[in-house]
């Protein structure tokens, strides 16, 4: 199941509140992630997933929220079928930025929302479509360059969810390293 667009609309009602209201009372953080995802072999072919979303995070004392959307997808074929298979992750959590000077390294975790989707199509053009959602959990880490107002880094992170796909369990999650291009305020 993929999230509705109810969700994605508080999601970035949000991040639009943290950044316009929380501007004056917080620092914080709005960053576009774009790199790669490794499901378990359960996902074959479609376990080597392109990913991207953005995460934000506000400073809240020492700590800082973090909030996150990512977005998963693969695509394969061979002389039967074509394969597709998606996961988006829907993230809350903390985040602990240890400010020095211009770098700025981190960790953070915190419980996640994750779907995935697998669909095949054979040569004939029947298909078949399976989606399940779960509570999960994430962690990450990474370190990020705030240049001015702009920041760029690396993030590697985990995630876990279990779900039933075609009557098989699997884990919608994955380890994932990839890029960081944000704003900071």
């Amino acid at each position: 199941m993929r999230p509705s667009r109810a969700i994605l609309a508080f999601y970035i009602m949000l991040m639009m509140f943290f950044v316009f209201c929380g501007t004056a009372v917080a620092s914080g953080n709005l960053n576009v992630f774009i790199g790669g995802k490794t499901l378990q072999d359960k996902w074959d072919p479609v376990e080597e997933q392109v990913t991207g979303g953005f995460e934000s995070d506000f400073e809240v004392g020492p700590i800082s929220i973090a909030f996150g959307l990512l977005e998963g997808v693969a695509s394969d074929s061979d002389a039967m079928y074509d394969y597709v298979g998606d996961t988006v992750e829907l993230q809350f959590g903390v985040k602990k930025i240890f400010k020095m000077g211009d770098v700025r390294p981190f960790i953070g975790g915190g419980l996640a929302l994750i779907s995935g989707t697998y669909w095949y199509e054979d040569i004939y053009g029947f298909e078949w479509e399976d989606s399940d959602s779960a509570g999960g959990y994430w962690a990450s880490a990474g370190i990020f360059w705030a240049l001015k107002r702009f920041n760029v880094g690396f993030e590697a992170g985990y995630s876990s969810a279990d779900i039933t796909l075609f009557n098989t369990e699997l884990d919608a999650g994955g380890t994932r390293f990839g890029m960081l291009f944000g704003y900071n305020w």
